[in-house]
């Protein structure tokens, strides 16, 4: 039997879907959703894009500060996750106006970072909409605490978006995964 990595795993599957085509305009997404929202300067850095078995989606969100899944009217699902930086970055810019990069190292996320998120969560999709990376509008988010223990993550494979982001003028770096249900 050969054992694969996940990440051997998503290389090796030929069947790429439209996020790999789409991984810039969703970099130029989040950033102005990050401008529009929270006012947090955003520049972007790396990003790549695969398409996930739904087994291996817990695995790649494990080192994520927040997850949150969004659902759509149209049986649709989303979810948008945070490193621990990028949470930061967020709640940061909302409570002192700057970004200094320790907001939420060495704990774990709470509901208010979660509320605190929601703006920037809404702008993302919203500005994917008006530039049709998605046909579907959002609306519940709900915050995944255990992303072993979801149920959307079974149903589907993901198209997912992984890029990083110097966040603010102080050089802190963070990470923003999205990934498309199949």
């Amino acid at each position: 039997m050969e054992h694969r990595t996940i990440i051997q795993r998503k290389l090796s599957r030929s069947d790429r879907g439209k996020a790999s085509q789409n991984a810039g305009q969703w970099a130029k997404c989040v950033t102005r959703a990050a401008h529009a929202a929270l006012t947090l300067p955003l520049t972007a850095g790396r990003r790549h894009a695969l398409r996930v078995l739904s087994d291996d989606v817990p695995a790649l969100l494990t080192d994520m500060g927040l997850v949150a899944w969004c659902a759509s009217d149209q049986d649709a699902g989303v979810f948008i996750a945070f490193d621990q930086h990028a949470l930061g970055a967020m709640v940061e810019v909302q409570t002192i106006g700057r970004v200094l990069g320790r907001a939420c190292h060495g704990r774990r996320a709470t509901q208010t970072d979660f509320a605190l998120t929601i703006p920037f969560i809404d702008a993302i999709l919203d500005d994917a909409v008006t530039n049709d990376l998605v046909q579907a509008r959002f609306g519940r988010k709900i915050w995944v605490q255990t992303v072993s223990d979801i149920s959307h993550f079974s149903e589907r494979e993901f198209d997912i978006v992984s890029m990083s982001f110097r966040m603010g003028d102080g050089g802190v770096s963070g990470k923003v995964v999205i990934g498309l249900q199949i």
